[in-house]
């Protein structure tokens, strides 16, 4: 059994941080951190449904795709400049902007199988592309010939003008596979903004919230369902749901003031980041549904998280997420860093160290496992998230920053396996994770966190 570098040298745990409160309930999502091998901040902004995350890096300043630890870096069409990357579809072709050799700025970069493709402009200088659907189709904007900026759709090789509301300008943001369009378009007379949904070459005003007045759509899905950010009644931007012709406020005034709504997927969840108007900097990504309403993303997530101030960026179908978020403090020597939350799905029962007490001999216990397999057992100091060796990342994750193993056994007949080592003193008041894995099976326990007495 292999556990590639998540197998430890020695059974004995090795205790020296401090306890931090346990959750109130099990979290539901592992959160693994993106690296690049480049000592880089990494920026992730779209992700499919494979898991396959689109971004870029910043110094170099580079377009990034992460798939299960591996990576590709993007150029441009000229590799002499900066090219970042935003989003990407199911068979991996991603978009953002990068410099190439007819423009003198950056402009609408489509990139297959790591090759470049300027996609050109509306006549001007500059553009991004800003989302792409399964049918290879791109959106984005650009600025025309007389330098106005421009909502973009390019597809079958032609980029074209999809108009305003009115005024001189438009953004595209966000698109589904039915060549919706959502974004932007500043009014008749140049200040403020109207979210729009373009649909079959007629947009549409989308609206406001009652007494609200500006608005951004930035995300659409298959379902018609759009999402965005509206000034409400008391000019503080609000997240939004807009659905058969009406707009209502998914806003939780408990998160922030404020709060964008980004991405949603077909099961209608939304993800996006609040924030406190006082304090721009302190940012807190959520995900809102139906059922449960808006909700901190740490909350969810495994406790004693190292990364802070997160923002989530996009939502697969399989309930992924990614996360931007901020590793230390962003004034000394902090730096960006990206998440990949995925739901993990336990089928076995783990149950708390016993006796639960440091400085003796402690068992963990394991029910509901497959009989005769081999289980491995983990801990670690902190939550986060590691891969398990051979399995996607949508099926199960360990929901532990770099795990120990702490041994291995073989389940009985019964699906029962236990594992016994000796705890040190030293643990005495310290909390600890641990799960169990049958990594040929991608199964895993439910988290647990224990203080030792």
């Amino acid at each position: 059994m292999i556990y590639s570098r998540m197998v430890a040298a020695g059974a004995v745990l090795m205790i020296g941080t401090p306890a931090f409160p346990q959750p109130v309930w099990p979290p539901p999502y592992a959160a693994i951190e993106v690296q690049s091998e480049h000592v880089a901040a990494v920026s992730l902004y779209g992700i499919n449904s494979n898991g396959t995350a689109a971004g870029s890096l910043s110094g170099p300043n580079l377009g990034f795709v992460w798939h299960r630890g591996r990576h590709l870096l993007l150029e441009g069409v000229n590799p002499n400049y900066a090219a970042f990357a935003v989003d990407i579809n199911e068979r991996g072709w991603v978009v953002g902007h990068g410099a190439d050799f007819t423009h003198s700025a950056p402009v609408p970069t489509l990139w297959i199988d790591g090759v470049p493709m300027s996609l050109g402009t509306l006549g001007g200088e500059w553009g991004e592309a800003k989302a792409i659907n399964d049918f290879d189709h791109v959106i984005g904007w650009s600025k025309n010939v007389d330098e106005y900026s421009r909502a973009f759709l390019w597809r079958d090789g032609a980029m074209s003008d999809l108009g305003t509301l009115g005024g001189l300008g438009s953004w595209a943001w966000g698109m589904n596979n039915l060549d919706q369009v959502v974004g932007h378009s500043f009014d008749p007379n140049f200040v403020g903004q109207r979210g729009f949904l373009w649909d079959n070459g007629e947009m549409i005003d989308i609206g406001t919230l009652p007494d609200g007045r500006e608005c951004r759509a930035l995300g659409i899905n298959d379902l018609g369902q759009i999402v965005g950010h509206c000034q409400d009644v008391d000019r503080n931007d609000v997240a939004f749901l807009w659905e058969n012709g009406e707009m209502r406020s998914i806003h939780n005034s408990d998160l922030g003031a404020i709060s964008f709504a980004q991405a949603i997927n077909n099961s209608g969840q939304v993800v996006g980041f609040t924030t406190r108007d006082d304090e721009t900097l302190v940012t807190q990504a959520f995900i809102w549904d139906e059922v449960n309403g808006m909700r901190d993303l740490q909350d969810l997530a495994p406790p004693n998280m190292a990364p802070k101030r997160w923002n989530a960026a996009d939502i697969n179908e399989h309930g992924q997420i990614v996360v931007s978020a901020q590793r230390g403090n962003p004034f000394n020597g902090g730096r960006a860093v990206s998440l990949l939350l995925t739901p993990v799905n336990p089928t076995m029962v783990l149950t708390e160290p016993l006796p639960g007490s440091a400085g003796v001999a402690n068992t963990l216990s394991l029910s509901n496992a497959t009989p005769g397999s081999t289980v491995g057992f983990f801990y670690s100091l902190r939550g986060g998230g590691e891969i398990i060796p051979g399995c996607v990342t949508r099926v199960n994750a360990l929901q532990l920053s770099r795990p120990t193993l702490i041994g291995t056994t073989v389940a009985d007949e019964n699906g029962v396996a236990a594992i016994t080592r000796s705890v040190p003193p030293i643990a005495r008041g310290q909390t600890i994770l641990f799960q169990a894995v049958v990594q040929d099976e991608c199964a895993i326990s439910q988290l647990v966190v224990h203080q030792f007495e």
